[in-house]
């Protein structure tokens, strides 16, 4: 059994790769320092590029081929990949590596605000900071040993193996405050009076020397139900405490210097007609486009699914 301490150390790593410090930011700019040292430059050649390869990937019929400086080749062309049954042709540079699936066949998904459109291939190596702020992106995954609904209900109301790990408001939607409405969504935080409640009860008992985590690494919860009570959206966000780090400026994403850490969120959401739960991460910033984010991905496994077989049990093979 994984103790309190552990998981709440394991909590800490993947906050702390979620929120990169600012080194880890001017890594990537040196990393990319040929791209950036004209992204403030008037337009150049790789604009007007950029500008006629966006306009081929969205009008033209043959797929785009893009060869780049290192030899690389970066295509929009269909590439196979399953949710269970489920076969879609989705076009190479809407994945991570923009490369195609994984060896296992799996969905990811990244696209870029506000067009809420793949880059075109071969950008991912040597985009902007902007354009790096600006995605939203993660994994489409098949759920056939649960219910979606109790997938969902188990992100705010988890199956913890102690009574404490249940009652902590870390990690339980019951013991939270909901505070006031935010685009639309409820906002479920842990107030001071969670905190002492939950001081009281863990008081003298081995838990009580892990709690309460440090204020950065607690959660704010955004949550939306249906008509019928189910949930079918869960962001969880850096908590309000933490500023964005980031702006939003004339259609793009824009670093806020005095700011270490950029506040993130991670956008679960299920589509329940092909069995699939959504994760996505993104930054706060863009917190207001949840609707449109999720209408995106929607529409674009509609637009790219061509039927079910059993191609699928192939890659589980």
């Amino acid at each position: 059994m994984v103790s309190r301490k552990d998981r709440q150390e394991k909590q800490g790593d993947r906050h702390a790769r979620m929120d990169p410090p600012r080194a880890s930011r001017l890594l990537l700019v040196l990393a990319s320092a040929v791209v950036l040292s004209g992204c403030l430059q008037p337009p150049t050649k790789r604009d007007a590029k950029l500008a006629r390869d966006l306009a081929h990937m969205q009008y033209a019929q043959e797929p785009l081929i893009i060869n780049d400086a290192d030899g690389y080749t970066y295509t929009n062309a269909p590439q196979e990949t399953w949710l269970g049954p489920h076969r879609f042709m989705i076009p190479a540079n809407y994945f991570t590596d923009q490369a195609g699936p994984d060896f296992q066949g799996g969905v990811t998904m990244q696209v870029k605000w506000p067009e809420l459109k793949p880059l075109p291939p071969g950008r991912r190596r040597v985009m902007s900071m902007p354009e790096f702020f600006a995605l939203v992106g993660g994994d489409i995954n098949y759920v056939d040993r649960l219910p979606w609904q109790e997938s969902m209900e188990n992100g705010v109301s988890p199956p913890l193996p102690t009574f404490l790990d249940r009652r902590d408001p870390v990690w339980n939607l019951a013991y939270r405050t909901r505070g006031e409405d935010v685009h639309g969504l409820q906002r479920w935080y842990v107030s001071d009076r969670d905190k002492q409640l939950f001081r009281d009860i863990v008081k003298g008992q081995e838990y009580f020397q892990y709690w309460p985590p440090r204020p950065e690494d607690i959660r704010d919860w955004y949550i939306r139900r249906d008509a019928q009570g189910q949930l079918v959206t869960h962001i969880v966000c850096s908590p309000q405490i933490q500023p964005d780090g980031l702006v939003l400026q004339d259609g793009r994403v824009v670093d806020v210097p005095e700011v270490r850490r950029s506040a993130l969120c991670t956008h679960y959401f299920a589509i329940p007609k092909y069995k699939a739960l959504v994760s996505l991460g993104y930054a706060r910033v863009l917190l207001g486009e949840w609707q449109s984010i999720e209408q995106t991905y929607r529409q674009n496994l509609d637009r790219y699914y061509v039927g079910e077989g059993e191609g699928w049990k192939k890659k589980e093979e």
